[in-house]
């Protein structure tokens, strides 16, 4: 009789165990699921903050981007302000007028079948000065005081078919800057402007050069006379 008790006992005990086993072997499947949804809710979080953030990152790139844009057209539009205010005013440093005795101007050409060197008797230059330095130049020419020690041949250059002073009583060189050794500015002729760069020796008390002058951009009707001409100064204080 205690002999089946105790084999119902064991086998009571086993059954138990088994159930035990069973249980911790659930509980532990369901522990395991419960970490891996965690885990997966996790990562999905760090995904969404990572999208937010990176969303927000590249919308601020753009704005500062676009900022940016925004500021050098601002500046681009500032400048060419500036620009077209400075053409209009036109040099607004210290100017000085040239000292005539000391100073030259000529053109060397062919004209009516004569090569003659031609001075102006009345002519107007100012020396541009900044920062005490010589940066350049402009002024006016009377087109009619042309010069060439040949009366026949000045009133020739002077008539209608050449520099046609009767309409055009003026040469203008209007200073515009001055780039490494060349002063840039507008040449007018006959009413006609023209962009030239003119090379330059600078120095304390002058500024001189010489250059070849193309007379094609100005229209000058006459056929007799040489389309470029050379051009020598020497400006001084």
């Amino acid at each position: 009789m205690e002999k089946e008790v105790s084999e119902k006992e064991v086998s009571a005990e086993a059954k138990e165990l088994k159930n035990t086993s069973i249980n911790n072997t659930t509980n532990k499947t369901t522990i395991k699921k419960i970490y891996k949804n965690y885990i997966w809710l996790i990562v999905l979080i760090l995904l969404v903050v990572i999208g937010v953030y990176l969303f927000s990152a590249v919308k601020s790139f753009k704005s500062i981007q676009g900022n940016v844009i925004k500021e050098q057209n601002n500046q681009e539009n500032q400048n060419n302000i500036f620009k077209d205010i400075e053409e209009k005013l036109g040099f607004q440093g210290v100017r000085d007028p040239i000292n005539k005795g000391k100073s030259s101007l000529f053109i060397k050409g062919t004209a009516f079948g004569v090569t003659k060197e031609a001075s102006f008797n009345n002519w107007n230059w100012d020396l541009l000065i900044e920062k005490g330095k010589i940066i350049g130049f402009e002024g006016i020419i009377d087109s009619s005081s042309i010069n060439t020690k040949l009366k026949w041949l000045d009133e020739k250059l002077i008539g209608e078919k050449v520099l046609n002073v009767e309409k055009y009583p003026e040469i203008k060189f209007k200073y515009l800057n001055l780039e490494g050794n060349e002063v840039i500015g507008d040449l007018t002729i006959l009413g006609k402007t023209q962009e030239i760069r003119i090379p330059v020796v600078i120095t304390e008390q002058s500024i001189s050069g010489d250059f070849s002058l193309n007379l094609r951009p100005f229209n000058i009707e006459s056929d007799k006379i040489s389309k470029d001409v050379w051009v020598v100064f020497r400006f001084v204080k």
